[in-house]
């Protein structure tokens, strides 16, 4: 779910000498310069590359603000997957109080293999680039000046339409990963491997996806026997989208796989859909209000006999599925409502409501609740022949339920200083305690 929040302080890197930036201030404001004029800024990212301690090293010439309603400019952040497979950020600086009404909306689109020190440079200097304006009103703005690289000659910065590319504008990934633990009577091994190549243009979208995972659990039993557990699953999805229009798409998708968890030897589904969203797609990093339908064929063959008595059967589908997303300066808010049914029988269906929600309700009080509930009447997939309490205890087949919940709810007041700005991370390992017995919970 979304939760938008100010970015906590992270640990830095060691970073070589800053390119001049877009605006630069000869002199650090300092904690006994009159703040009454100074421009306060308040940053709102969680994405990738927002480091808000270097954000501050690299805009000294701003106070920033650890609440919104102290703040003169606040800066949002969204983004959004581009098609060279980097990231498009698209931050929004709006002005209140002193500059109400004003707003802007710059752009950044990086690279997919960009090192962090890279993109939180180039972000930071997007951020100076929107405050010009506003600083350019303070009193800061005697100690400021622009200043002009030159022209970027860093190869894929730009993409022309007239660019001849060899590879026709298809992106392709793979990966893989693993991860092994153990203690003397138990171990675990987790293998999962990937590939996916895809090709965005304004008005296609192609997405070819294949993936797959093995998990092995290993038991010793006081009496020396040996349990091993294995699920393994993998997965192919093919996405054709096509635009039509600035609110309207409609697609066909098509998935096959298997899955020893569901008992599925193997499934497949293909349907066409449509899909609706209230705002203008250009919006979509900041608002979207969406409504999705899609049709279509579902085949099963098991790997054993389910509790309806059949080793295969082919069913028709539809499903529903709504969705709110806004990210605003007061926080933000994911909601889904999502409904599947099979056609042969109407009384199998499933049915989630999903709610996330960040908000910040005054001067450093935030609020946060996320979760869903689901409503099951559709696994078609249970064993006949009903799952041990071994496999039940190391989750290796699904169990019959009615519904599925997950809740999380917090909340957080801070207060004290609004002013002070100053980086210092010394000995913040004592207190970044991970991988042993213990943790710290301060």
């Amino acid at each position: 779910m979304l939760g938008a929040r100010s970015l906590a302080a992270q640990e830095p890197e060691p970073t070589p000498a800053p390119t001049p930036p877009a605006v630069a201030a000869p002199e650090r404001a300092t904690a006994r310069t009159d703040s009454s004029d100074q421009l306060k800024v308040f940053l709102d990212c969680r994405e990738r590359g927002c480091d808000f301690d270097f954000v501050r090293t690299e805009v000294p010439w701003a106070y920033w603000m650890r609440d919104r309603f102290d703040a003169d400019v606040l800066i949002l952040v969204t983004s959004l997957r581009a098609g060279n497979g980097g990231t498009e950020y698209t931050i929004a600086v709006r002005g209140q109080r002193r500059f109400e009404g004003s707003v802007d909306t710059l752009k950044h689109v990086s690279l997919p293999n960009d090192a962090d020190d890279v993109l939180r440079r180039d972000l930071a200097r997007t951020f100076r680039l929107g405050l010009a304006r506003y600083a350019a009103r303070t009193s800061a703005a005697r100690r400021l000046d622009v200043s002009f690289r030159g022209a970027t000659t860093q190869p894929g910065r730009m993409m022309p339409t007239n660019v001849k590319d060899p590879w026709d504008f298809w992106l392709f990934r793979v990966g893989g990963n693993g991860s092994f633990r153990g203690e003397t009577r138990t171990s675990e091994r987790d293998l999962s491997l990937f590939a996916s190549a895809s090709r965005v243009s304004d008005l296609w979208k192609i997405s070819i996806a294949v993936g797959g995972s093995v998990n092995v659990q290993e038991f010793t039993l006081r009496d020396g026997t040996r349990s091993r557990f294995d699920r393994d699953g993998a997965e192919a999805n093919v996405l054709v989208v096509r635009s039509l229009g600035s609110n309207l798409s409609t697609g066909m998708l098509l998935n096959v796989g298997f899955s020893d968890f569901l008992n599925e030897e193997l499934y497949a589904r293909v349907g066409p859909a449509i899909e609706y969203n209230v705002y203008p797609w250009k919006e979509a990093t900041s608002r979207q209000l969406t409504f999705l339908y899609s049709v279509g064929v579902t085949h099963f063959d098991y790997q054993r006999v389910t509790v309806f008595g059949r080793m295969s059967e082919t069913r028709p589908t539809h499903k529903v599925i709504a969705s709110l997303i806004q990210r605003q300066p007061w926080g933000s808010v994911n909601a889904s409502l999502r409904g599947e049914q099979y056609l042969h029988d109407v009384t199998k269906y499933s049915a989630t409501v999903g709610l996330g929600t960040d908000l910040r309700i005054s001067r450093g009080l935030a609020f946060n609740i996320g979760g869903f509930y689901s409503r099951v009447r559709d696994q078609l997939y249970l064993v006949g022949t009903g799952v041990s309490d071994q496999d039940a205890l190391v989750r290796r087949l699904a169990l019959a339920t009615d519904y599925r919940f997950f809740v999380n709810v917090g909340m957080s007041y801070t207060f004290g200083s609004i002013f002070n700005t100053v980086v210092n991370p010394r000995l913040d390992a004592l207190t970044n305690v991970g991988g042993g017995r213990r943790q710290s919970f301060f």
